[in-house]
C-alpha cells in the first residue's frame, strides 16, 4: 500500500475558511489536490508531510498548531493530512469552491477541517 502525507493550509478571509489546493495538471477543474507526497519514513508521518510541503513549495512551515485530519484510504493508497493556519499567496478557495475543485476522494478532509475548527472555537469559548 502506498502511503502519502500532506498539509492542508487554511486561512480566514472575510470570515470564511479558505484552503490552498494545488493543480495536478491535465484533468481539468477536478484536478485540484491537497499538496502531498509519498512517505519515506513511517516513523514520523507529520515530519514527512512538512518535508513534502517545503520541498514542493519552497516555503518554510511556521511553528503553529497542526490539526490532524487523520487519513483516507483510496484505491491502494493511504493519505494522511494535517491542516495548518497559514496565510500566504497561493490559490485559496472557499470550502464550497474547494469541494467543487478537489479530487473527490480528498473532499472528506474539508469536512474534517470544519469539524475540527468548530471544536477549537468551542474550546476557546469555554476557556
Amino acid at each position: 500500500m502506498i502511503k502519502n502525507a500532506g498539509i492542508l493550509p487554511y486561512c480566514f478571509k472575510n470570515n470564511k475558511i479558505k484552503v490552498m489546493l494545488v493543480h495536478l495538471g491535465g484533468g481539468g477543474e477536478k484536478s485540484w489536490s491537497i499538496l502531498n507526497g509519498i512517505i519515506k519514513d513511517e516513523g514520523n508521518i507529520l515530519k514527512e508531510a512538512k518535508n513534502n510541503f517545503t520541498n514542493e513549495t519552497g516555503l518554510d512551515i511556521p511553528n503553529v498548531k497542526f490539526i490532524n485530519l487523520l487519513h483516507i484510504k483510496y484505491n491502494q493508497s493511504l493519505l494522511y493530512v494535517w491542516a495548518i493556519n497559514y496565510n500566504f499567496k497561493a490559490n485559496w478557495f472557499s470550502i464550497s469552491e474547494a469541494r467543487q475543485k478537489i479530487i473527490q476522494y480528498q473532499a472528506p478532509f474539508l469536512i474534517k477541517l470544519i469539524i475540527n475548527l468548530e471544536k477549537l472555537k468551542e474550546e476557546k469559548l469555554n476557556d
